[in-house]
């Protein structure tokens, strides 16, 4: 128990230092590629540890600020399609929501089932304690102690920063923990990290859809949407953000990096391309094949796109009526969320979705979300609804494909360059991408002054406590 603690308190509060040799007294240009989570998080900390206006923010971002954590018009209302749900003790996402004066949109008590194609193994009650009582009928005390443990655990995170040296141990305290504390159905890994996109969510969606209704009301969200985070923190840091494709990285002799980019913030006939010359890249979307195309040229040894790939989620969300027969429930059943068990059945979720600026009790349309392993057919949709007004289909790279155990990828791919999105490897998570972020800021500041930090060491003191 002592040591997983440690794992957990390492995964979720960790920071790395590597020191290389200083770069100037100087303030920097600096260049971050990307604007989800993990480039917003960097563009911030980086702003609380360069100040001075005559320090360099530049931001690139192809598509939308948000990157995964997007939403998309339907029925009339805004819904959330990628990372959607926040536990309450995540540190980082509860303490910018209250910096930037936002929000928070509790979850609704949705009850939910599991069905494994024939029947439904377990309902949820709308009684809490008739839920426990069906929960240790089914699953014994682990399941009712598995909750208090992990958020009694988490807690503890908000009160210590840790430095650690390498993340080899967390990759496999991850895979140590799939397997050793998955005490319910196999449900909780062959689904999760479909239906809530991100790896960690395996945590939050056990301790806030499995432990009882009471538990899942914890969780919470942004109201407006949890894109709002990235957009707002971006505002404040007074970054420049550039509507850009970045399509190469060249390391020129004097130790500057140009980078060369594709504005697309113009009409289709008037993009052009250019390049601006940095002191610090700092890439923040996945270099994978099929997600990132950058190139990097003037490097020894030669950068390319890391090992690995990126798991394809397709969310489909209908403005329906959902076919009750089909899917084995009463017409007047309470069941709003319903998982599977079975592999061989073509979606692998259900879910009643609520608009990013519902208000508690008022009425709104009925939309559903479906999450499955290819697009769903038409065939498809009219058995699972009985009438359908609209659907969108939302087909994409949610989260790093787990093939334990994982080869890990560096935080620092050159001197001067880095990459947040290391740490998905570790855990996905808009958690995750945050603590990223605030880790590769203190680096760059580290570095850039040649300011010594202990590894391994409680933090106490000074910058690091940003």
């Amino acid at each position: 128990m002592k040591r997983l603690f440690k794992i957990l308190l390492m995964m979720t509060m960790m920071t790395f230092f590597i020191i290389l040799p200083v770069y100037s007294d100087s303030e920097p240009r600096i260049a971050i590629v990307g604007g989800g989570i993990g480039g917003a998080t960097t563009a911030h900390y980086l702003r609380e540890l360069f100040p001075d206006p005559t320090a360099t923010v530049d931001l690139f971002e192809a598509h939308k600020v948000g990157g995964r954590l997007a939403t998309t018009m339907i029925a009339g209302r805004e819904y959330e399609t990628g990372g959607s749900i926040i536990h309450p003790s995540n540190f980082y996402m509860k303490n910018f929501t209250s910096l930037l004066g936002l929000k928070s949109r509790t979850g609704t008590l949705e009850l939910f089932g599991i069905y494994n194609g024939k029947e439904y193994i377990f309902k949820e009650s709308p009684w809490f304690l008739m839920t426990q009582v069906k929960m240790l009928w089914r699953y014994g005390w682990s399941a009712i102690k598995f909750e208090p443990w992990i958020s009694n655990m988490i807690d503890n995170f908000k009160n210590n920063k840790v430095i650690i040296s390498t993340i080899s141990t967390v990759v496999q305290s991850v895979n140590d923990l799939t397997e050793k504390y998955c005490v319910l159905d196999y449900i909780f890994l062959t689904t999760t990290f479909l239906n809530f996109t991100h790896y960690m969510s395996f945590l939050n969606f056990i301790l806030g859809a499995v432990s009882s209704a009471g538990a899942g009301s914890k969780l919470w969200s942004v109201h407006g949407g949890n894109k709002r985070v990235p957009e707002e923190l971006l505002k404040q840091a007074e970054v420049k953000v550039h509507n850009a494709l970045v399509t190469e990285v060249v390391l020129q002799e004097n130790g500057k990096f140009l980078m060369h980019i594709s504005r697309l913030d113009l009409p289709k006939n008037q993009q052009l391309t250019n390049s601006s010359e940095y002191d610090i890249v700092i890439i923040t979307v996945p270099l994978i094949n099929g997600v990132s195309n950058i190139r990097f040229k003037g490097f020894t040894p030669d950068i390319h796109n890391l090992s690995g790939k990126y798991h394809h989620t397709v969310a489909t969300l209908v403005h329906g009526r959902i076919n009750h027969s089909a899917l084995k429930l009463d017409s007047s059943s309470n069941i709003e969320v319903i998982l599977t068990t079975n592999p061989e059945l073509f979606f692998n979720s259900i879910g009643k979705q609520y608009p990013v600026d519902y208000t508690k009790g008022e009425k709104v349309p009925d939309v559903w979300k479906v999450f499955s392993k290819k697009p769903l057919s038409e065939s498809d949709i009219n058995y699972l609804f009985e009438k359908v007004e609209e659907k969108k289909v939302i087909d994409w790279s949610a989260y790093p494909h787990y093939t334990p155990p994982e080869s890990l990828q560096p935080f620092i791919l050159h001197q001067g360059l880095y990459y947040t999105s290391a740490i998905e490897w570790a855990a996905s998570a808009m958690e995750m991408s945050a603590i990223a972020g605030r880790n590769v800021a203190l680096l760059v500041h580290s570095n850039w002054h040649g300011v010594s930090s202990k590894i391994d060491q409680i933090i106490s003191s000074g910058k690091e406590e940003l």
